[in-house]
C-alpha cells in the first residue's frame, strides 16, 4: 500500500510538470483516488473495539469549563455500541457533574439510556442514513468524537462527504506538498466564492501518502481568512503498513478571536486560550486512544437494545415509523408492552421524554388475525364492580335524560300576538 500512494503522488507531481494545462485534471484524478483509498480502508478494517480519554475546554461568554469522558465503542459497518462517562466542571457551580450515557445504533433502530434515568428510547428508522433527530441529537452530544471522520476528514464529516456537497458551488483539487518536517504530504484545498480573503480557499486537509492517506492536519476558515478549526491527529501502526489513530487534538475558534496559521503552535499548546478576547467562543479538545483493537465479529453481537442494561424497573418509550409511541418494561431480553394508564400518567411522560412525545398505549404495528386485543384483557372482581357502578350511574342519566325530554314535549308553545 505504501509503494502504490508513493507512485501515485509521483504521477500527480510528473503530470504537472510535463502536461502543464492537464495538470488540473490530473489533480482530480489524485483526489479520486485518495477517497476510493479510504473507503478501501474503511471496509476492511471490520468490527473495531477502542477505549479512549477525552479532554476538553470550552470559553464561552467568559466563563472556562472543563470536560472530560471515558469512552467505549464497538462498531462494525454501520452498527454502532457506545458508553461514555462525562466529568464537567465549571466555576458557576463548585460540584462536578457526572453522568454516563449508552447509545445502540442498527439497521432498524437507535436506543439510548442516560443511566439512572428512569426512562430509556428506541426510535425506529428505515436505515442509518436516516435515523431519527433525537438519535442524531444524541450522537452529537454523548460521543466525544467519531475516530472515522478523524482520519479521513475535518472530525465531523469525512472528506467523501465535504467533496459531495454543493459541487456547482465549491472546487476541489490535491496535490503533493512537502511537510515542514521534510514529510511527502498530499494536500486537498475547497475553493469557495465566498472567501474574500487569499486564494479564496477555506478548507485545508493534509494528507500522510505512507499511512493510507489518512488526515495529519486539517485548517477551516471563515470568509474573512480567520481560522474556526484546526485538528491534527498521531497514528499507531498495528499491524505492517496499517495505522489507526492513537491521539488528536481539535481547535474550534469564533472568528472574534481572529487566530491566523502563524499562531498554530499556540493553538496547539493552549497558550492561545489566555490571550484571546474574553467573549470570544473557543473549544479546545483532545483526546487519546488507550485500546484500539480490529477483530472478527462475535458470536454475540454487542448491537442490540440489551446492550443499554437496562434494569427491569426502567420503562422504555418505543417511536415507531408512523410516528406512534409505546410503553414497555424489559424483562430477560425482551420488551412488554405495558398499558400507560396504570404504569404512567401522560403528564408524567410529556414532561420526562426528550422529544415530548405523547406516549400511546396501542400498538402501532398492529395485530396478526386472531391475536386477542390487549384492550379486552381479563378484567379482576373489583375491576368488575367497578364496571357495574359506572354501568348504574350512566343509566340514571339516561333515563333522567329521556324525562326531561318528555316534559317539554307535553308543554304547548306559548301562543305570540
Amino acid at each position: 500500500m505504501i509503494r502504490s500512494n508513493s507512485v501515485i503522488s509521483l504521477c500527480v507531481l510528473l503530470g504537472g510538470t510535463l502536461f502543464g494545462s492537464a495538470y488540473a485534471e490530473v489533480r482530480g484524478d489524485l483526489l479520486r483516488a485518495i477517497l476510493a483509498e479510504h473507503e478501501r480502508q474503511l471496509e476492511q478494517i471490520g468490527q473495531y473495539h477502542l477505549v479512549a480519554e477525552y479532554k476538553s475546554s470550552f470559553k464561552m461568554s467568559g466563563e472556562a469549563t472543563e470536560v472530560s469522558a471515558r469512552f467505549e465503542e464497538t462498531g462494525q459497518g454501520d452498527n454502532l455500541f457506545f458508553d461514555t462517562s462525562w466529568d464537567r466542571s465549571r466555576p458557576s457551580r463548585p460540584d462536578a457533574e457526572r453522568w454516563e450515557g449508552r447509545f445502540v445504533l442498527n439497521g432498524e433502530y437507535s436506543a439510548l439510556w442516560l443511566v439512572g434515568n428512569s426512562l430509556a428510547y428506541i426510535y425506529d428508522h428505515k436505515s442509518t442514513s436516516n435515523v431519527h433527530r433525537m438519535a442524531q441529537s444524541w450522537l452529537g452530544s454523548e460521543r466525544p468524537f467519531d475516530w472515522k471522520n478523524t482520519a479521513f476528514g475535518l472530525g465531523e464529516k469525512r472528506l467523501a462527504e465535504y467533496v459531495s456537497m454543493h459541487e456547482d458551488v465549491f472546487v476541489w483539487d490535491a496535490e503533493p506538498y512537502t511537510g515542514g518536517d521534510g514529510r511527502p504530504l498530499v494536500v486537498v484545498r475547497r475553493h469557495s466564492p465566498y472567501v474574500r480573503a487569499g486564494d479564496g480557499v477555506d478548507i485545508e486537509v493534509y494528507l500522510d501518502p505512507d499511512r493510507g492517506y489518512m488526515v495529519d492536519c486539517a485548517i477551516h476558515r471563515d470568509h474573512d481568512g480567520w481560522l474556526t478549526l484546526y485538528t491534527r491527529a498521531e497514528y499507531a501502526e498495528i499491524a505492517p503498513g496499517r495505522f489507526l489513530p492513537a491521539s488528536a487534538s481539535f481547535r474550534l475558534l469564533d472568528p472574534e478571536a481572529k487566530v491566523k496559521e502563524h499562531d498554530i503552535m499556540e493553538l496547539l499548546s493552549g497558550a492561545l486560550l489566555e490571550r484571546i478576547d474574553p467573549k470570544s467562543k473557543v473549544v479546545f479538545s483532545d483526546f487519546s486512544i488507550t485500546k484500539f483493537e480490529v477483530r472478527l465479529p462475535a458470536a454475540a453481537e454487542p448491537f442490540t437494545w440489551e446492550s443499554l442494561g437496562i434494569p427491569p424497573e426502567i420503562r422504555v418509550i418505543r417511536e415507531f415509523l408512523n410516528g406512534n409511541t409505546e410503553l414497555y418494561t424489559s424483562n430477560k431480553g425482551t420488551l412488554v408492552p405495558v398499558a400507560v394508564a396504570a404504569e404512567l400518567s401522560t403528564e408524567t411522560l410529556l414532561a420526562n421524554s426528550f422529544d415530548s412525545v405523547t406516549a400511546n398505549a396501542s400498538s402501532a404495528r398492529g395485530r396478526d388475525e386472531g391475536e386477542p386485543d390487549p384492550t379486552t384483557a381479563t378484567v379482576s372482581d373489583d375491576g368488575m364492580n367497578g364496571m357495574f357502578v359506572l354501568a348504574a350511574i350512566i343509566s340514571i342519566v339516561a333515563i333522567c335524560g329521556i324525562g326531561f325530554l318528555l316534559m317539554n314535549r307535553r308543554r304547548k308553545p306559548e301562543s305570540h300576538g
